[in-house]
C-alpha cells in the first residue's frame, strides 16, 4: 500500500539520519503545509475584512493573524538551524509578517494605501506559498506521500554556513528595520491621525480639502488642511483655491493663536514664527505668503480681504495652562535655531526626552482639544449668518472637525489633494 510505502520510507530514514530524520519527518510536509494554509487564511481574511467592513471579520482576523504572527516568529527561528527546510518558500511570507507586524507597513504605504495592499500582499505570498509547498512536498506525485520526507533531499540537517548567512542577513536588517520602524511611525502618526488631511507619499507631504453641503438648506463648509511650513507655491494655491471656490455669502475661519494678554515676561524677546526652521529645511513659513498676511490681517478683528470676510476663531497664550505655557516656551527658543548642529541639540536635549503625562495631558487639550472647541462654537454661530464656511486649519485638528459637521447633517461631496512638500523636486 502506498501509505505503508511511504512509512517504511520514514522508517528507513530515521533509522540512516537519526531524530533529525524524524524531525524532517513532521516539517517537511505536516508543519510545511499547516503554515502555508495558516498564513494563506490569515491573508484571505484580512483582504476581504479590507474589502467588506461591514461583514464583521475583524475578530477572526485578529484571532487568526495572531496564531499566523506566532507561527511565522517559531519558523523564522527555525530556519538556520534545519538544512532541509527550504528558504525560497519560507523566508519570503515570515520575513514579510514578521516585518509588517513589528515594524509596520513602511515603505508600502508611502506609494499605496498601506493596510488594504499589506492584506493583498499577504494573500499572494500565501498563495505562491501553497503553490511551492505543493510541488516541493510532493502531492503532484501519483501516490500519497504529504506525510513523508523527500527522499530525494540530499542537504544535510545542519550547515554552519546556513546559520552563519542567516545571522548575517539579520545583522543587516536590524538597522534597516529600526529606520523604517521610526519613518513608519511618524507616517502613521500623520496619515491616520489626520484621517487622510495629511498624507506622507513617497514623493512628498500632501495636505487634502474637503467639501462638504447640507442638503437641507444648501449651506457649504470647506475644510482645508494646512501646515505652517511648506514649498511657497502651496500656500498660494491654497489662497487662491480660497478666493475662486467660495460660495454664496463666504467666511473664512482662520487659524491663529494670538499673544496680547501673555505675562511680558514669557513672550519677551521670543518669536514663535517659523521663519528659522523653514529656511534650514528650505521651505517657506506660512506668514510670508498671501494667506499668511490674509491671517495677520484678521488678528485685530473681523476683516475683508481680496472681498472675502475673515475672521479668527481662536484662542489668546493666556488660557493655556502653566505647564503648557512652559511647553510654548520651549518652542519658541526651538523656532529661533539657525544651524543644523543647533537644531540637533535641541531635538535630543529637549524634544526626545520623555515627557511627563501630566505635561502631554495638558499640550494636548490646550493645542488641540481646547482651540477645536472654540473653533467648533465659531462655526455653528458662523453658519447662522453665512452660507459657505471656509476653514483653513492645522490638518490634525480636521477629524474633530469633520465629526462635529456630520452631526448637523453635512456629507461629503468631493475633495481635492495639493502637494504641501516636495522631496525630489525643490520648491
Amino acid at each position: 500500500m502506498p501509505l505503508a510505502s511511504g512509512i517504511s520510507t520514514g522508517i528507513a530514514l530515521y533509522r540512516r539520519s537519526g531524530n533529525l530524520a524524524m524531525v524532517d519527518f513532521m516539517f517537511w510536509r505536516v508543519l510545511l503545509t499547516a503554515f502555508g494554509a495558516l498564513y494563506f487564511a490569515d491573508g484571505l481574511l484580512s483582504v476581504l475584512d479590507e474589502v467588506f467592513p461591514s461583514a464583521h471579520l475583524n475578530g477572526p482576523r485578529n484571532q487568526v493573524a495572531w496564531i499566523a504572527l506566532w507561527a511565522s516568529l517559531a519558523v523564522y527561528l527555525l530556519l538556520p538551524w534545519f538544512g532541509r527546510l527550504p528558504y525560497w518558500i519560507l523566508l519570503p511570507p515570515t520575513l514579510y509578517l514578521l516585518w509588517i507586524s513589528f515594524v509596520g507597513v513602511f515603505p508600502l504605504d508611502l506609494c499605496l494605501e498601506g493596510g488594504f495592499w499589506a492584506a493583498w500582499m499577504q494573500l499572494v505570498l500565501g498563495t505562491l506559498c501553497l503553490i511551492q509547498v505543493y510541488w516541493f512536498s510532493g502531492w503532484q506525485a501519483p501516490s500519497p506521500v504529504w506525510l513523508v520526507p523527500n527522499p530525494n533531499a540530499a542537504a544535510p540537517p545542519f550547515r554552519w554556513v546556513r546559520l552563519l548567512g542567516f545571522a548575517a542577513l539579520n545583522i543587516a536588517l536590524l538597522p534597516i528595520a529600526l529606520a523604517c520602524a521610526i519613518a513608519g511611525s511618524i507616517t502613521a502618526f500623520v496619515n491616520l491621525g489626520t484621517e487622510g488631511y495629511a498624507r506622507i507619499s513617497w514623493d512628498g507631504v500632501y495636505l487634502q480639502e474637503r467639501h462638504f453641503v447640507r442638503e437641507a438648506d444648501g449651506k457649504e463648509i470647506r475644510l482645508i488642511g494646512m501646515m505652517h511650513i511648506a514649498d511657497g507655491q502651496f500656500f498660494d494655491a491654497t489662497w487662491q483655491s480660497i478666493r475662486s471656490g467660495a460660495g454664496r455669502n463666504p467666511i473664512v475661519l482662520l487659524e491663529g493663536v494670538t499673544d496680547r494678554r501673555a505675562p511680558v515676561s514669557r513672550a519677551q524677546g521670543k518669536k514663535s514664527g517659523y521663519s528659522n526652521i523653514a529656511r534650514l529645511l528650505g521651505l517657506s513659513d506660512q506668514s510670508a505668503s498671501p494667506l499668511g498676511l490674509a491671517v495677520t490681517s484678521a488678528m485685530d478683528g473681523d476683516t475683508v480681504v481680496d472681498g472675502i470676510p475673515l475672521r479668527r476663531a481662536d484662542v489668546d497664550i493666556s488660557d493655556f495652562s502653566p505647564l503648557t505655557l512652559d511647553w510654548v516656551d520651549k518652542m519658541r527658543d526651538f523656532m529661533q535655531t539657525q544651524s543644523w548642529p543647533e537644531l540637533t541639540r535641541f531635538l535630543i536635549e529637549d524634544f526626545l526626552t520623555e515627557e511627563k503625562s501630566e505635561v502631554i495631558e495638558a499640550v494636548w487639550y490646550d493645542i488641540h482639544d481646547h482651540r477645536n472647541g472654540v473653533l467648533i462654537a465659531a462655526m455653528n454661530d458662523a453658519l447662522t449668518t453665512h452660507d459657505c464656511i471656509m476653514i483653513p486649519w492645522g490638518a490634525l485638528h480636521m477629524p474633530a472637525f469633520q465629526e462635529e459637521i456630520a452631526k448637523s447633517g453635512f456629507f461629503l461631496t468631493s475633495s481635492h489633494r495639493r502637494p504641501a512638500i516636495r522631496f525630489w523636486t525643490s520648491p
